[in-house]
C-alpha cells in the first residue's frame, strides 16, 4: 500500500462513496450559501450607484474623460474637464455629445412630475474657470401643461424683420449663408444672433443649427468686445426662462 493510499485512510477513514457523497452535499451547502450573499452584493452596488451622485452618461464618455456632469434640482452643468479647452476648441463629435447630454437633462425635467416652466442654457467660458454648459430650470409647472412662451404670430417682431433701423441692420451680414441673421437690440445696443426662420426655441431645432447659432454669436462677440476671451452665450426658452419674443434667439453677456 503506497504512503498516500495509507495517509487518506488515516485522515478519511470511511468508505469512499460515503466521501462523495459527503462532498457533494458540501458543495451544495455552499452554492446554497453563495447565492443569496452574491444577490445582496449586486443590490448594495444598486442602491449606492442611486444614492450617488455620480453623471447618468457614462456612456456618452470616452477614455479621456472629457466631461464633468453636475446635476441638481434647478442647475445642470456639463463642464470640460481641461481647464484649458473651450467649446470653440472641440471637434464636432464632443460638441455633438455635449449637446446630446443637455438634451437628455432637458428631456428629463420634461418629463418630471413637476417639469420646469422655463430654462435657461448658458455656453460659459471665465478665465480661471473650464468651459460648461449650464441648464438652469426656472420655476415650475403641472405635468401635461405646456411650457409657457411669448405670444407668437403676427406679435413676432423678429418674423416681421423689424430691422429697418440702421443699428438693427448693421451686422445682418455676418450670418450671411447660414439664414442667421446678427442685429443689435434697440434697448441695450448688444447684439442678437437669430435665424431666419421661426424657431420658438433652443430645444425646438437641431445641433447643426444650434452650433451655427453659438459660432456666429461668437463672431459678433469678437465685432462688439474685441480682445476679450470671456464669454458668455445665452438662450433663454419660455417666458419663465425670460424669453421676450417667441422666436430662437443668442444673447451676449
Amino acid at each position: 500500500m503506497s504512503v498516500t493510499k495509507q495517509a487518506q485512510e488515516l485522515l478519511f477513514p470511511l468508505p469512499p462513496h460515503w466521501l462523495e457523497k459527503i462532498m457533494e452535499v458540501a458543495k451544495r451547502l455552499f452554492a446554497c450559501l453563495l447565492f443569496p450573499v452574491a444577490w445582496i452584493g449586486i443590490a448594495a452596488c444598486d442602491l449606492a450607484a442611486c444614492c450617488s451622485h455620480e453623471p447618468l452618461h457614462k456612456n456618452l464618455h470616452d477614455s479621456t474623460e472629457l466631461f464633468a456632469i453636475h446635476e441638481e434640482l434647478q442647475r445642470d452643468t456639463i463642464s470640460l474637464t481641461d481647464i484649458k479647452s473651450d467649446w470653440f476648441s472641440l471637434g464636432e463629435a464632443d460638441q455633438d455629445k455635449m449637446l446630446t447630454i443637455l438634451r437628455q437633462n432637458f428631456d428629463r425635467s420634461e418629463a418630471n412630475d413637476s417639469p420646469a416652466a422655463g430654462y435657461q442654457v448658458h455656453f460659459r467660458k471665465q478665465q480661471g474657470t473650464p468651459f460648461s454648459i449650464v441648464l438652469d430650470k426656472k420655476n415650475q409647472r403641472a405635468k401635461g401643461s405646456s411650457m409657457p412662451m411669448p405670444g407668437a404670430g403676427s406679435s413676432c417682431s423678429f418674423c416681421l424683420k423689424a430691422v429697418a433701423d440702421e443699428r438693427m441692420e448693421k451686422y445682418e451680414l455676418l450670418g450671411k449663408g447660414q439664414k442667421i441673421r446678427v442685429i443689435q437690440a434697440l434697448y441695450s445696443g448688444r447684439p442678437l444672433t437669430i435665424p431666419d426662420e421661426h424657431i420658438p426655441h433652443f430645444f425646438a431645432t437641431d445641433f447643426a443649427m444650434q452650433k451655427q447659432l453659438v459660432a456666429t454669436a461668437n463672431q459678433a462677440r469678437q465685432i462688439f468686445t474685441p480682445g476679450t476671451t470671456d464669454y458668455n452665450i445665452h438662450f433663454h426658452v419660455g417666458s419663465a426662462g425670460s424669453q421676450t419674443v417667441p422666436h430662437l434667439h443668442v444673447r451676449l453677456a
